[in-house]
């Protein structure tokens, strides 16, 4: 899909007008000056258009002529059906955004331009992007500075899309860690993590690469459920796509995992909520497919669990490929068949030295992948249930050079 296509999809509920408001301005004077203090922000009607700017005042009413000048304002007072736009520039903001949209009215974060809005706090925080708001999209970000994690997402039914995620991490490779995306919260559920490109998190640090010291991870999902899809995650400290804690149910299919310190995929459970409140099934009914794994520090797929977390026997891997991973490609337990997997084989990128993740030609991975149509999940059951096409696509996140996205 186009990023025109990503706007107006984002947009498409906008209405016309906007719920009148009345704004209560107090006036006081101090050392001989007159200030003006707004006393409430104009609240937003359903399906408002609200637009932010580097060079906006928070005092303003939010509309395209006269923008807000922080995403966390807009994300203090949007409602339901909001689309928050945020133009191209550098927002030196540790972005917590609250707010709550609905099944039906999502709230929608997203850059105007595509990696326009650069998200770079200087300030310390725990993340770049905390956002805890249930029912709300991150679209078309970048995500740079030097904090620990770039995008938190604590709420459910959240999603992060199409967003360039580097921030460095510096500092960060102890037990407290670090990510580009976090799905932290244990007990939401239900986040998508789609299309994003999530690259060099942690690399950069001293202790990356020595022992005991791959806590850095590209995208960290901790809770149940959701899609983690044709993302790219490359050259990151320590996994690429890292499942734990919480994690269970999880759909993984067609991401690019290259070239990342600690190893490629994990699909594991332990630590809280695991050794607290429990997760019975541990990390189970997970489905793994058409993803590339390749040129990794550790294992590119494995499983792992660490007591009294486990991993299940539900859970389904197939049609993905293995490359030069330094430990080997597929480790996983009870007797599992990673089904229709390739090992061994070069997917051939155009270039991967210059991050052109493209499929050449003549890669394995050119219809070599299996389309999923319908998954079905037993809340409790014997099995997973997959419904694929008859037709092939291509293993990755990308397609091959010269073809559109599938």
């Amino acid at each position: 899909m186009s990023w025109n296509s990503w706007r107006k999809t984002a947009a498409r509920t906008a209405r016309d007008g906007f719920l009148a408001c009345l704004l209560l301005v107090a006036t006081c004077t101090f050392a001989g000056k007159s200030l003006s203090r707004m006393a409430a922000s104009p609240a937003l009607s359903s399906n408002a258009d609200r637009y932010v700017s580097a060079s906006g005042d928070d005092a303003n009413d939010g509309t395209r002529h006269h923008p807000w000048a922080t995403i966390t304002h807009a994300g203090s007072i949007a409602v339901p059906g909001a689309t928050i736009h945020v133009s191209p520039g550098t927002y030196d903001e540790a972005v917590v955004t609250i707010a709550n949209g609905t099944p039906h009215e999502r709230i929608t974060y997203i850059s105007e331009r595509k990696w326009g809005a650069v998200i770079a706090p200087t300030a310390r925080a725990a993340f770049a992007w905390r956002n805890s708001g249930d029912y709300t999209d991150i679209v078309g970000f970048e995500i740079a500075g030097a904090l620990c994690n770039g995008i938190g997402l604590g709420g459910s039914f959240q999603q992060a899309i199409s967003n360039n995620v580097h921030n460095s991490a510096a500092g960060c490779n102890n037990n407290t860690g670090g990510s580009g995306i976090n799905d932290f919260n244990y007990s939401s559920r239900e986040n998508d993590i789609i299309g994003n490109y999530v690259h060099n998190v942690g690399i950069g640090d001293l202790m990356c690469g020595t022992p005991q010291h791959d806590f850095v991870q590209g995208i960290y999902q901790s809770n149940a459920g959701g899609h983690i899809d044709r993302n790219i995650s490359a050259n990151n400290c320590g996994w690429g796509i890292h499942l734990w804690h919480g994690a269970t149910r999880a759909i993984i299919t067609n991401n690019t995992v290259v070239g990342n310190r600690g190893g490629g995929i994990v699909i594991g459970s332990g630590d809280a909520p695991c050794s607290t409140t429990g997760c019975p099934e541990g990390n189970d009914f997970t489905v793994v497919r058409n993803n590339i794994i390749a040129d990794n520090g550790g294992w590119g797929l494995r499983e792992e669990a660490q007591d009294p977390g486990q991993t299940g026997i539900h859970n389904v891997y197939s049609n993905n490929l293995g490359f030069h991973n330094a430990a080997g490609d597929f480790l996983l337990s009870h007797n599992l068949v990673c089904v229709n997997c390739v090992s061994g084989k070069d997917p051939r990128f155009v270039s991967a030295s210059s991050g052109d993740y493209r499929l050449s030609s003549d890669s394995p991975a050119i219809g070599a992948g299996k389309r999923l149509e319908k998954l079905e999940i037993p809340a409790a059951g014997p099995t997973v249930s997959e419904h694929t096409s008859s037709g092939s696509i291509d293993i990755g996140a990308l397609p091959a050079a010269g073809a559109s996205l599938q």
